[in-house]
């Protein structure tokens, strides 16, 4: 009779069960000389006198017939169990009977007991390894105990995910570092905390591409003596790396930042920053580096705890920035949900700043601080976003620095609703369906401004159906704005006794600026041109606009300082005549007017156009030769 040693697999009084967790009556167990398909024999007690069937058959309560599975000493088996039916469950090879070798997770491969599953060739320490807790190398959740360095040894492990249990609070000296390409550091429930005057401000920090930080509580705990030194060294969590993500975070107390990044391809989904002094989310830069595809979505912060000292940007939910000369490039910013200091001065932005071209900042909701969005580069898309209740001596809701798309925003109680005043061109921009009110009291007062820098154009804007309730200026526009077109916009002013509502200062001599189609309440001026010096200001178009309670200039084009308006500037006021429209690409339409007896040499027009005047003396034209303002001949 053979040695024997109890099976590892159902050694004795094991029940059986299939993948639902139903009793495996009837189950089969199949044994065989390990990795072949040999059968190979086992017995049914120590005695090794009586061996066992093959397979063997469980009883109705999922057990082996007499309770015990014993095994050849020094023989390693393959088991595979089934169901009565045939249906595999699991396969486990290379099984010795207990006592026979020392097991230990290096020497016992591990095979999948899930149908469909291969088997891996991994061991069973390669499978543990895959997924570690913190606890597992000594850290103790306590609140009180320092567990620095044993979560530091987990998060060195390379472990593909390491784990923080819910309900402790992990007490850290900072400076923790992720090394491990993809590791996931998972902490839903947990607490992570800078014990007080912690030596290194910072909590942790990934220098390995295509780490995630999923859930938990980072606590900067700045109440207890980690409110010092400088702020940007000072955070929660820091990407330094490529393609790695912070989610379902939560981030309080902290002196700097609440998630760092320097990097491409960054995401901050969903994450909670609350009580953090100088930035929510920053994404830095530097004079030598771009970065590419950073994005923050979802996020809810809260700034109305941030202070403003040394000079710093302070207070301000999202930053990305660049060094000069870089950029941040195909960024996104959108659903975010930013409440800023309700104290503010000119230099906080509460949702961004950023030296970048084509990004999108959609469907964010600010509140308080000086300005909603700031910058953001060529290409701007700027959509559906909510920027309320500015506060403070600056107040701008929308600061675009460079050629931009502003559609369906709402800004509140600022003192310029939209300003375009870098040093950027801003050609083709377009500013559509926006909703804008001014608040009373501010320097500044604008609906939409832009206020070209010098040697930088704003070429061929258009502004159009716009909702802008402002105390002194509608639209304001500064320098080089040829081919504006301000169309079908509502401008509510302070009333007929000032306030401009399209304000031309020291624009170009040939402007080609046309204002047609709005409606102007309460403005003293509904539009009007400036000039210190006695430009003749041409090809100013101002067609079918309403004027309500306006100042008795409102059918003419008006002056301010010593401006002088040429004979191709044009206004014909909507209560004296429609500009039907025959062919846009030609210039070809139809007008009639009680203004103007003639139109020649101040209405340009296309070839084959009719004008009708309704004056006594007046007649019928038609354009007959050319596309300028004369040509005009009497029918």
């Amino acid at each position: 009779m053979p040695t024997v040693n109890l099976s590892s697999l159902g050694g004795a009084a094991s029940q059986f069960f299939d993948n639902n967790g139903v009793i495996l009556t009837g189950g089969k167990i199949y044994t065989y000389s390990a990795g072949t398909t040999t059968p190979q024999t086992t017995y049914t007690s120590v005695s090794g006198a009586t061996p066992h069937a093959n397979p063997i058959v469980l009883d109705s309560a999922g057990r082996v017939p007499g309770g015990e599975i014993w095994l050849v000493n020094t023989a390693t088996y393959k088991f595979t169990v089934e169901t009565a039916t045939g249906g595999l469950l699991g396969t486990y090879d290379n099984l010795p009977g207990i006592n026979d070798i020392t097991l230990n997770a290096s020497n016992v491969e591990y095979d999948p007991p899930f149908t469909g599953a291969v088997t891996t060739g991994y061991t069973v320490a390669d499978k543990l390894s895959q997924t570690v807790s913190v606890r597992d190398f000594g850290a103790v959740g306590d609140g009180v105990a320092d567990d620095t360095a044993e979560i530091q040894a987990a998060l060195s492990s390379g472990a593909g995910e390491v784990i923080f249990l819910a309900g402790k609070t992990y007490l850290v000296d900072g400076g923790l570092i992720v090394s491990t390409v993809g590791q996931r550091v998972s902490a839903n429930g947990a607490t992570i905390k800078l014990k007080a005057s912690a030596t290194t401000k910072f909590i942790i920090r990934s220098n390995a591409a295509y780490v995630v930080f999923d859930g938990g509580t980072y606590d900067g705990n700045k109440t207890n003596g980690n409110s010092s030194g400088s702020t940007f060294d000072s955070w929660s969590i820091a990407m330094y790396a490529d393609n790695c993500t912070t989610q379902n975070v939560r981030s309080i107390n902290q002196y700097g930042i609440g998630i760092k990044g320097f990097g491409n391809y960054l995401s901050v989904l969903y994450c909670r920053i609350s009580n953090t002094e100088n930035y929510g989310i920053f994404f830095d830069g530097s004079a030598s580096v771009s970065h590419t595809g950073n994005r923050a979505i979802g996020n809810i912060i809260d700034m109305s705890e941030g202070q403003v000292s040394g000079g710093q940007n302070q207070g301000q939910g999202i930053l990305f920035t660049a060094g000069a000369g870089q950029a941040q490039t195909a960024w996104e910013l959108a659903d975010n949900n930013i409440i800023g200091p309700q104290t503010s001065v000119i230099d906080q932005a509460i949702n961004l700043n950023v030296r970048g071209n084509s990004g999108i900042v959609s469907n964010n909701t600010t509140r308080y601080g000086a300005m909603g969005f700031s910058e953001g580069g060529a290409n701007t898309v700027i959509t559906g976003n909510r920027f309320l209740n500015l506060v403070g001596t600056f107040r701008i809701g929308i600061e675009p620095s460079g050629k931009f798309t502003a559609i369906g925003n709402i800004v509140t109680d600022a003192y310029v609703g939209i300003d375009s005043n870098a040093t950027a061109s801003y050609d083709e921009s377009l500013v559509s369906g926006n909703q804008i009110t001014i608040a009373s009291g501010g320097a500044n007062g604008v609906g939409v401004r832009f206020q070209i820098v010098s040697g930088q154009s704003g070429k061929n804007v258009t502004i159009t159906g716009n909702s802008i309730d402002t105390p002194v200026y509608g639209v304001y526009i500064v320098r080089d704005c040829e081919g504006m077109s301000i169309t079908g916009n509502t401008f509510v002013g302070p009333g007929i006794g000032s306030g401009r509502g399209v304000f031309l200062d020291t624009v170009q001599a040939a402007a080609l600026i046309s204002i047609n189609g709005n409606t102007f309440n309460g403005f003293l001026r509904p539009w009007s041109v400036y000039s210190l010096a006695a430009t003749v200001y041409t090809d100013l178009y101002a067609a079918n606009n309403h004027c309500i309670n306006c100042g008795s200039t409102q059918n003419t084009w008006p002056i301010e300082g010593i401006a002088v308006i040429g004979t191709s500037a044009c206004v014909l006021g909507a209560q004296y005549g429609t500009r039907t429209t025959i062919d846009v690409a030609t210039n070809v339409f139809f007008l009639y007017s009680t203004s103007y007896n003639n139109p020649e040499t101040f209405l340009t027009a296309g070839f084959g156009s009719i004008f009708v005047s309704l004056n006594s003396g007046g007649g019928v034209y038609r354009k007959n030769t050319g596309t300028g303002n004369t040509g005009w001949v009497a029918m």
